[in-house]
Parts: structure tokens; sequence; C-alpha cells
């Protein structure tokens, strides 16, 4: 996740796919598998930089091969519809709107949760205690394999998130976590 900035890393791509595109060579991008890039791809990538660099109020999310861009300014996000590739604009039904403003930490879902809580942890290394715990109380809480062997090994959990039953519940977890947590949200059925 960025916010706006200087997107360093992104401009130094840029740039070596348009040396590698002047000097006719095939463009590749990828890890596990081999993206051919063409021209039009590397002009809308530019594009998508100087409308993220010069602007503010934004975050970005990159996943595999999927740019987010978050934004409130609608404005603004209409800028990429310039851009040749898929694009999907996002935005909440009119008639919620007002419900998620007067609920800034609320989710609303298609269903009715069974568990609606979700928290969400920080920057900080996780504590053999909330594995052990999340582990002993899976009746109270969704938390995935991954997330408890990180907690029992005391790695990184940052943006890491887990589910909880109710109030009683999140109150135990904010206790042993302690300041780790970086967002709670609760999750709302549509109807």
């Amino acid at each position: 996740m960025q916010r706006g900035g200087k997107l360093s890393y992104a401009k130094k791509k840029l740039n070596e796919y348009r040396i590698q595109a002047n000097d006719g060579q095939i463009l590749r991008r990828g890890f596990y598998i081999d993206t051919v890039l063409t021209e039009e791809d590397i002009d809308d990538a530019e594009y998508i930089y100087k409308t993220l660099r010069y602007a503010k109020d934004y975050l970005v999310r990159v996943e595999y091969n999927t740019l987010n861009v978050y934004s409130n300014n609608i404005k603004f996000l209409q800028k990429f519809e310039k851009v040749s590739s898929r694009i999907e604009l996002w935005a909440p039904k009119p008639e919620n709107i007002d419900f998620l403003k007067k609920h800034k930490h609320t989710v609303i879902v298609d269903t009715v949760p069974d568990l609606p809580f979700k928290v969400t942890f920080g920057r900080k290394r996780a504590k053999v205690e909330l594995g052990t715990w999340l582990s002993a109380n899976s009746d109270k809480t969704k938390a995935g394999n991954t997330f408890i062997d990180n907690c029992l090994n005391e790695s990184w959990i940052n943006g890491q998130y887990i589910f909880a039953r109710d109030e009683k519940v999140l109150f135990l977890i904010n206790m042993i976590a302690g300041d780790n947590i970086t967002k709670i949200e609760e999750l709302v059925c549509r109807t």
C-alpha cells in the first residue's frame, strides 16, 4: 500500500521498459508467468504514473497484475477511464452512502456474517499467546493457518486479519495483541 508519493519503483520500471521498447526488445514482465508488454501497455502505465504522481488523497495497492487505486475523489478516479486496459470503477450504492458516512468502520456484506468483526493487525511481530488463544478458541474466531503459524513463530502480521464473534471476544483479542491492531471493522448485512 502506498499513499500519494514518489512512486520511485514504478518510475524506475517504466524507464527500463521504455528503453527496452526503444531498442526493439520483447518486453517481459513477471515473476512466475511472463507477460509480454505492448507499446500501448507502457503508454497506459506512464499515463497512470503521471496521474498518480501529481495527485493527492489516494491510496494505491498492487497485487500481482492488478493495480487498485482508492480515493473519495470521483473526478480523479474518472481520469483512469482514458487508459485502454480494463478499468473497473467501484462506488457504494447511493442509498448506502449516508449510512457509511455515519458508520466509518463498517463494511456492507451480502449475507449475515457468523463473525461480524474483522480485526486487521499492524507492523509489529505477532505474539505466541495470540496464536495459542486463537487455536484454542476457534468457535469464537476465524483465523487462517498462515496467520496462526505467524503468531506461533512471532512473525510479522502487518495487514493480516481475523474475524471475531462479538465485542467480548474483541476485548480479549485486544488485550492479547496490545497495540498491534490497526483497524476493527464491523460487517453489516445489506438487508
